[in-house]
This record gives C-alpha cells, sequence and structure tokens, in this order.
C-alpha cells in the first residue's frame, strides 16, 4: 500500500511551509493511493540418481510465480477521486537443469557437465511516459545453458578447479512489477546472458 497525498509542504524545521495543490509530492497532478495484492508461490525439486561409485545424474527444477492485482484513488486538489484498476499482472520464471558427475583416478579428478533450461513468461501493463498512459505487453523467452565443471586433486592438500557457463539470469517479479512505491517495474524487461570463465587453486 503507497500513499502520497499529502497537501502541504514543510520547513527544515518541520512548520507548514504552504499548501501543495494539487496533493501529493511525486509530482503527477494528483494525489496518490495506491494498493497492490500479490499471491506468490514458489516450488523447487531435486532428483540424484547414482548409476554407479563414479557416475551419477542430478535432476533439478525450481519455478516462482506471482499475480498482482492492483488499483489506485488519483487525487484531486478539490478533493474528488477517481479509481482506476490496473489489469491483473503475473510473472512466471523456471529454471531447469540435469548434470552428470563422473569420478576418475580414484576420485583424484572430478568432472560435472551440466545443461540448464530457462523460461520466462510475463504479462502486465508497460507504462509509456506517464501514469495514465499505458498499453498491455507480454513476453515470452527461452534460453538454454551449457557449463562444465573439473576439479583435480593436485595432493592431499592442494586442490585446481576449472570451470565455464554459459548462464542466464532471469529478471525478478519485483523488477518486472515493480512494488508499487520505491522501484518502478519494467515489463519489457528479458533475460540477460553471459560467459563465465573461473579458474582456482585452493589448498
Amino acid at each position: 500500500h503507497f500513499i502520497d497525498v499529502s497537501d502541504r509542504f514543510f520547513s527544515w524545521t518541520g512548520e507548514v511551509a504552504g499548501q501543495r495543490n494539487p496533493p501529493g509530492e511525486l509530482g503527477f497532478g494528483f494525489g496518490l493511493d495506491r494498493t497492490l495484492t500479490d499471491d506468490d508461490a514458489f516450488g523447487r525439486i531435486n532428483i540424484e540418481a547414482e548409476v554407479s561409485d563414479s557416475h551419477a545424474f542430478v535432476f533439478n527444477v525450481s519455478s516462482s510465480y506471482r499475480a498482482r492485482d492492483s488499483f489506485r484513488l488519483e487525487i484531486r486538489g478539490n478533493g474528488d477521486e477517481r479509481r482506476v484498476d490496473s489489469e491483473p499482472a503475473e510473472v512466471l520464471d523456471l529454471t531447469s537443469g540435469l548434470s552428470h558427475r563422473s569420478r576418475w583416478l580414484e576420485d583424484a579428478v572430478e568432472n560435472d557437465l551440466f545443461v540448464k533450461g530457462y523460461l520466462l513468461r510475463s504479462e502486465a501493463d508497460e507504462t509509456l511516459g506517464a501514469i495514465n498512459f499505458s498499453q498491455p505487453l507480454q513476453i515470452e523467452n527461452e534460453r538454454l545453458g551449457v557449463g562444465d565443471a573439473l576439479v583435480v586433486r593436485l595432493s592431499d592438500t592442494l586442490r585446481a578447479a576449472a570451470s565455464y557457463e554459459f548462464a542466464t539470469r532471469l529478471p525478478t517479479a519485483n523488477e518486472i512489477l515493480g512494488d508499487g512505491a520505491l522501484i518502478a517495474g519494467n515489463p519489457a524487461l528479458t533475460p540477460e546472458s553471459s560467459h563465465n570463465f573461473n579458474l582456482s587453486v585452493s589448498s
């Protein structure tokens, strides 16, 4: 719930310095009383199957969902109120992965080869320039990622590791829908992709 309906502004000493007409500090041309109702769900599944002492497969999937209903009251300087109902919005993201883990040379070498799938679906109103001008926007985006991680035991106390991943970061529901107050949503956001390399030696 976000409220910006102040009809006064104040000095640094806290005294009333004047009247604000129309009300509100954000400059929309009216006072704003916004109510958001979010329904969230999250789920995760992990399955591991060892086919031998040195080989195993791991499958995992995680997903989150947010549905939002919202409305706002626009409060004018003469005290008139106008209710504006926003279209329902929703964001669904899903990440799944399948990996093959293997060990060789009496567990001195371990390798993890994996593939990932990413899905983003969103439907929300995109604000264009002003709070009272928007259009519906639907996005469905699928991505594929791959990677490999290798660990070698050089001695009883020394390990070397190398990894690569073509990774994807899905935007969060807050980034897409905003929080109704301090974070402005951007329904046009799409997933970000990157190539990640890591090398390390540790003891």
